[in-house]
């Protein structure tokens, strides 16, 4: 190899390894392409709404001669490194795409990883889990006046993936360099509710024995119980969970275990996605771990011990005012706590921006906690006269033409902000933000 060629030992794998869910004897299915094949593989075939697909791909050299690949993706000022995307087709016949993200060039030399017959490297595709409007999909464009509907993954049926891979070496690229486009096998998965039959309702003693074992470790063995809980099935172990959160919350008398926040955060993880904050999993699990939040957000008011118990960010919470299956009774409550800190403290005599006070949740924001409660819940709408807006939030502290907000100015360097265009004395396009 000369100067400007790299090599990545590290990166290459036998291919049965790398696919293990597939047999390694059999060839790749997607068509080769001078000398290359990619294959594409998913760990099932059958997903719940808001479970998380685990995917594996892989370049494999299945030709005679050594070739080259660039090491990074593909620069944004020169058509030079490698490409791939994943394609979906979802059961509305609507095709998505996906860049998959690559290592970025490097920035003394061109570099490239090298592929000996029957050598593969793999493509490092992030699995997802099957949201409702997830992010990074892109449409394909489509005919002028055809649907443009938004991505839910949440939609039952059957979905269809491939992998796309590409590779634009430089002009003075070494001659093993491999130029082209090649595509993966095809796979398919169904989405579909996990019907009683399938759904085990009761813990069993393995899965005790998982939380068991999390527990006494301080909340430190978690990788095989987050697995369980990401598995819609599992939802006895689920309600497991809540309970022994919600016990030890009970147990005033004791200082706060170590293994109670992280705890939360899994099986809050199960209800919602801890990066785009959307619905996950769906069930009884859900409504009690809300009624959880909700207990602790209350003791928090009451200056309570609670104090010395971690402040869980409530997201379960505010995803389960937009569920379907929410109840009236947590919704009523959650609306009852959220006016009880909408309002802006009042105006010093001087005439300043009002200051908040502190509220629960003070790291999240009490106001905009409240104010989220409010608008996920329906209490503060599109439509709702002004009059009837200051009644839950108290007067504006700015109101124009065109809109009116409420800006809790402090010495902070962002404070919470509620904004809301105004037309014919009505409030629409409400934002909640912190400025």
């Amino acid at each position: 190899m000369n100067g400007s060629t790299r090599r990545h030992p590290c990166s290459m794998i036998p291919l049965g390894l790398l696919l293990a869910s597939v047999a390694s004897a059999e060839p790749p299915s997607g068509p080769p392409a001078d000398g290359l094949a990619c294959r594409l593989a998913c760990d099932r075939t059958e997903y719940a709404p808001g479970e998380t697909v685990e995917l594996t791909a892989a370049v494999q050299n299945v030709g005679k001669d050594t070739r080259l690949l660039p090491a990074h993706a593909v620069c944004a000022h020169e058509r030079f490194g490698r490409l791939a995307r994943l394609c979906l087709v979802t059961p509305r016949g609507q095709k998505w795409l996906k860049q998959i993200p690559l290592p970025g060039p490097a920035h003394d030399a061109v570099g490239y990883q090298e592929l000996q017959p029957t050598w593969s490297t793999s493509i490092g595709i992030e699995s997802f889990r099957l949201l409702a409007d997830p992010p990074g999909w892109e449409l394909e464009p489509n005919p002028v006046g055809s649907a443009r509907a938004g991505l839910s993954l949440r939609l039952q049926g059957q979905y269809r993936l491939w992998v796309e891979f590409e590779s634009a070496p430089l002009r003075e690229a070494p001659p093993q360099a491999w130029a082209g486009k090649v595509w993966s096998n095809e796979v398919s998965f169904t989405v579909r509710d996990v019907s009683g039959r399938l759904r085990l309702d009761d813990a069993t003693s393995e899965q005790i024995a998982l939380l068991d074992r999390f527990v006494e470790s301080g909340g430190r063995d978690a990788a095989d119980l987050q697995t369980a809980l990401l598995r819609a099935e599992n939802e006895g172990l689920a309600l497991e969970v809540v309970e022994k959160l919600r016990a030890a919350l009970e147990s005033a008398s004791e200082p706060v275990p170590a293994w109670w926040g992280s705890l939360h955060a899994l099986v809050q993880e199960r209800a919602c996605d801890s990066v785009t904050r959307r619905l996950g999993i769906e069930g009884v699990f859900l409504t009690r771990l809300v009624e959880l939040q909700l207990a602790l957000l209350e003791r928090e008011e009451q200056s309570a011990p609670a104090a010395r118990w971690p402040a869980p960010d409530p997201q379960a919470l505010l995803v389960y005012l937009n569920s379907e299956r929410r109840e009236g009774t947590l919704v009523f409550r959650a609306i009852a706590y959220a006016e009880r800190h909408a309002k802006l403290p009042p105006a010093s005599d001087a005439g300043e921006s009002p200051v908040p006070a502190p509220r629960p949740l003070e790291r999240r924001a009490g106001l905009t906690l409240a104010w989220d409660i409010l608008l996920r819940s329906g209490r503060l709408h599109d439509g709702i006269t002004l009059a009837q807006a200051e009644q839950i939030l108290g007067p504006p502290t700015e109101r124009r033409d065109d809109s009116v907000d409420w800006y809790a100015n402090s010495p902070r360097h962002v404070n919470p902000k509620l904004w809301a265009r105004l037309r014919e004395d009505q409030l629409y396009d409400w934002t909640n933000s912190l400025r």
